[in-house]
């Protein structure tokens, strides 16, 4: 390969643009890089809210639950546990698993409890040991820090799990909670904050490369350097300029996005807060007092329970507080009859709600869970006596309370009337002196209407920054909505927020665990809120940017604006020339034009570049060396002299000098030639300056046009066929009316019988009356379909029958091809009138004529209707054996003869003939005499037996009466 120098300064040039484009190239992976880790950064940090949330809805009956030693309370204590975390993975659809770890004193680490998303696998077992427990937990225990583990790939997916301590009450042990994430959108979500920055260095590289090649390139094309010396530096001006506000207003819109969802995450933390706050103390103090209350004394009575709940039922959200107790039905009379002393209600007994709501008595049961007091009084005549064993979510409220031990809620019920939704929160009161044996239990009814109004410390006409709703989540159940504090929506139910494709960011979820069950606080940010972050600073930022942006560009446009007006205009006179050079060399080229200059003598002076190609010569092989006349053959030489000296002498141009030139080939070839005198000073012709176009293929076109005209025209007039070119004629409404003949042959003179001066300009039912209309509307059809027509007609006028094709040539034409059928008409007709006659004769025949193949079956091809005479069979009946085969007529007694005779006859090459009997389809033996032959094809090969069979039986017994 031949080495190519490369000038310093071009290599310079490229240098720079190769190590700008890398720079570019490196500082976007950075700024990448920085938007993935932002991001991942605040991703961290929102996993931790969430588990800080989490971890603080863990009380410490909660904790009891864990750390129980009564093996009785551990069965049911876990499973309970269990199913309020289950329930808990609703809160956010990316959260897999929620576990408690525990460390013992040898160091290893085993599990309280695991909570596994249902879909899951099943999660291990209290007091199983973590053998594989990663780093980050470890360092969880030690250190009593918040730790992240991952995302890393599981064999259940790409996870990501997060450890936070949590300090066991009345115990210097630490639990921890470890929350298990699929992190599935872990990486959707990089990859969405890195789009943005990704784009813009896509940009930026994008037109640093694009700038540089066009500027790189600016020798090659003159246009393109004119307008980019002119409007580079204004475009490289805005374009940055664009690019720096856009970056700018990302950055800021981006941050003020993480501002405003960290802001909401610690509004709606701390306006839900009192709504935890209350349940919690409610929990831990009201509820716990007052059973410790019932379980230190033996016996309460009607005025004590009276005494100690009236502060209670006065706190806001409280509806009701009562004192149930467990009935066998071996003791329900003992009881009513106790309970109506104790209880004041005379006569009191245990009672049910029917599906109307109508009280009826309890039937037959094997316990009772009646009402024994009520706070306050007012409810008492309502309520005193009901059994709330009779409805099966107070029901399982009291089991799982007697079961576990533990404070348990039931699911939303009505209290006391329809139009008092709530929970009822119910505690298992055991005797002091046995444990095991249950005395009672306090239940306390919620208003689910107060639980967020009455528990939040702001007031609505406060502006509270979240609307709150509580939400029940239960495991393999939709979440319930409970309540919201927005007044104007109560009436509403809400959706689920991962229920619904999220119309923002901005929304929270906080999870509460209490009473054995499961809740959730959803807030959503107010209009208040929204104020606090109005999104009028991204507006100011793109506005500055655009402003500074606009005023740069229009100082640099100034600037350069004096000096690119003169390199302008230079630059568009030069680049005329180079078009009008461009344009003469692109028509020399397209139209194989060669330039020439010639003294008045017809010496070569000056040639162009096409010589070589056109003639075979070189340019400095024509230059002073040739005159132009040598290069034509001596047959047109002489006149083409002549032409051009008489030209010359008159000093004009001339134009489509067409004459035959000599390659340096030997090759002749034809050209015309276009040129202008040159005139000197004193305005002489000194010489004569013009172009040469070869024109050799256009010649030989029209050559051989002129031929395939020539043998068109023969075979035109040569044709059998008549052949007429018509023009259809159409009225203004496009309807045909007749046709013009344009064209005819001798053959159609001769069949219609009409000379073509006669016809050429006339219409075709002018000359031939009895064309008719639907002739005319076929060749109309045909003109504009384009569909060939083929029919055939008798022309009573001149007796012909006539074959007829009609094609189209061009639009609006049509071309008749006409063949006189007569002969062939008649000659058919002839032939049928033959075939009638000789069926006649084979038909009055007194026999059968018949054709059939050399097979022995003798199977009939071809039957007269003397056949039914004969045989008593139609002819039908033998064709194709149908019913039955002609050697199956013959007697049995002839049948190997017939076939034998036939056969020598055949090998003999004569004809057959022999006497034998038939039997009939009635039965009848007839004698028949047969006269046939076998038929060849020219090669020999027999085709059939042809022949005649005729019945012979009067003759046969006149001969046997002669002999007698």
């Amino acid at each position: 390969m031949k080495y190519r120098y490369t000038p310093p300064a071009v290599f310079r040039i490229k240098l720079i643009g190769v190590l700008g484009a890398l720079l570019l190239a490196t500082l976007g992976c950075v700024f990448v890089l920085w938007a993935m880790h932002r991001q991942e950064r605040w991703m961290r940090e929102d996993m931790e809210h969430e588990a800080r949330l989490l971890a603080q809805t863990i009380y410490g009956d909660c904790f009891r639950q864990l750390t129980t030693h009564s093996l009785e309370e551990a069965c049911h204590a876990n499973p309970r546990l269990c199913r309020q975390l289950t329930a808990a993975l609703q809160i956010n659809p990316d959260w897999r698993r929620i576990a408690l770890f525990g460390q013992n004193k040898d160091g290893d680490i085993f599990y309280y409890l695991d909570a596994p998303d249902p879909s899951e696998r099943e999660g291990a077992q209290r007091g199983d040991l973590f053998p594989d427990a990663p780093a980050p937990l470890r360092e969880a225990f030690d250190s009593r820090v918040i730790t992240i583990c991952g995302p890393c790939n599981t064999p259940r997916g790409v996870r990501s799990r997060i450890f936070v301590p949590v300090q066991i009450p009345s115990s210097p042990d630490t639990a921890v909670l470890c929350l298990e994430f699929c992190a599935q959108h872990w990486r959707q979500h990089l990859w969405t904050a890195a789009r943005p920055p990704l784009l813009f260095s896509l940009i930026v590289l994008g037109g640093w490369i694009a700038g540089f090649v066009i500027w790189a390139r600016r020798r090659r094309n003159r246009k393109a350097i004119i307008l980019f010396s002119i409007h580079w530096k204004v475009l490289v001006t805005i374009a940055v300029g664009l690019l720096v506000t856009l970056i700018v207003s990302w950055s800021v819109c981006s941050a003020m996005a993480r501002a405003r969802k960290v802001a909401f995450s610690h509004f709606a933390e701390a306006e839900s807060q009192p709504s935890v706050d209350w349940i919690s103390n409610f929990c831990r103090r009201e509820i716990v007092g007052f059973a410790a209350f019932f379980a230190s004394c033996d016996y309460v009575n009607k005025e004590e329970f009276a005494s100690y709940s009236q502060p209670l039922t006065q706190a806001s959200g409280r509806l009701c507080w009562s004192w149930s107790e467990e009935i066998a039905a071996t003791n329900q009379q003992a009881f009513v009859e106790q309970a109506a002393a104790r209880s004041g209600l005379d006569p009191y007994s245990i009672w049910e709600y029917d599906e109307e709501r109508n009280r009826v008595p309890v039937p037959q049961r094997d316990r009772y869970y009646p009402i024994v007091y009520m706070a306050p009084n007012r409810y008492q005549d309502h309520v005193l006596g009901f059994d709330l064993g009779s409805e099966s979510n107070r029901l399982a409220a009291i089991h799982e309370a007697y079961a576990s031990g533990f404070i348990t809620a039931s699911d939303p019920i009505a209290l006391l009337s329809d139009t008092e939704p709530g929970i009822l929160i119910v505690r298992a009161v055991h005797h002091p002196n046995a444990p095991h044996q249950p005395q009672g239990f306090i239940s306390a009814g919620i208003k689910l209407a107060d639980w967020l109004f009455d528990s939040q410390s702001l007031k609505l006409d406060q502006h509270p920054m979240a609307d709150l709703n509580l939400w029940s989540l239960q495991v393999g159940r939709e979440p319930q909505w409970l309540n919201t504090t927005p007044a104007h929506q109560t009436a509403l139910k809400p959706t689920w927020p991962w229920a619904r494709p999220a119309q923002s960011n901005l929304q929270a979820m906080r999870p509460i665990l209490v009473f054995g069950k499961t809740y959730a606080i959803a807030a959503a940010p107010t209009p208040a809120f929204s104020q606090l972050y109005p999104r009028r600073l991204i507006f100011f930022i793109m506005a500055c940017g655009l402003a500074l942006t606009g005023l740069t560009a229009s100082i640099v446009s100034l600037l350069v604006h004096r000096r690119e007006k003169l390199t302008q205009l230079v630059e568009e006179q030069y680049q005329e020339l180079t078009e009008t050079m461009r344009r003469h060399r692109t028509l020399a080229r397209e139209t194989r034009a060669m330039t020439w200059e010639v003294d008045i003598t017809g010496l070569f002076l000056n040639i162009g570049d096409f010589s070589e190609e056109l003639l075979g010569y070189r340019s400095d092989e024509l230059e002073g060396v040739l005159q132009f006349v040598e290069l034509i053959p001596t047959s047109h030489r002489q006149a083409i002299l002549d032409r051009f000296i008489n030209i010359g002498l008159q000093g004009l141009p001339f134009t489509n000098l067409n004459y035959p030139v000599t390659k340096k080939s030997g090759q002749t070839i034809w050209v015309t030639t276009n040129g202008i005198p040159v005139y000197n000073e004193t305005g002489e012709v000194i010489g004569y300056w013009g172009s040469t176009v070869d024109i050799n293929a256009r010649v030989q076109a029209e050559k051989a046009l002129r031929a395939s005209e020539q043998r068109y025209r023969t075979l035109f007039e040569g044709m059998r066929e008549g052949v007429a070119l018509f023009e259809v004629i159409r009225d203004e409404k496009g309807q045909p009316l007749d046709a013009r003949f344009l064209a005819i042959n001798p053959a159609f003179e001769r069949i219609i019988g009409v000379k073509a001066a006669d016809v050429i300009g006339r219409t075709a039912l002018e000359v031939v009356p009895d064309l008719g209309p639907d002739r005319i509307l076929i060749y109309a059809q045909v003109a504009r379909s384009g569909e060939p027509a083929f029919f055939e007609r008798y022309s009573p006028l001149r007796d012909k029958h006539l074959e007829i094709g009609a094609f189209r040539p061009d639009p609006a034409q049509v071309a008749v091809v006409l063949n006189d059928v007569t002969e062939r008409k008649l000659a058919e007709m002839d032939l049928r009138e033959s075939r009638r006659q000789y069926a006649a004769l084979i038909g009055n025949l007194p026999g059968m004529v018949y054709r059939c193949p050399n097979v022995r079956q003798r199977t009939m091809e071809f039957v007269s209707e003397g056949c039914r005479a004969l045989t008593g069979y139609e002819p039908e009946d033998l064709i194709k054996d149908r019913v039955v085969s002609f050697d199956d007529i013959i007697h049995p007694n002839y049948r190997e003869t017939v076939w034998a005779k036939w056969q020598a006859a055949i090998q003999e090459k004569r004809q057959f003939s022999m006497e034998y009997e038939i039997i009939s389809r009635q039965g009848e033996r007839k004698w028949v005499w047969e006269l046939g032959e076998a038929i060849h094809d020219d090669d020999g090969n027999i085709i059939a037996q042809e022949g005649f069979i005729t019945d012979i039986t009067s003759l046969k017994e006149a001969r046997v009466e002669r002999e007698r």
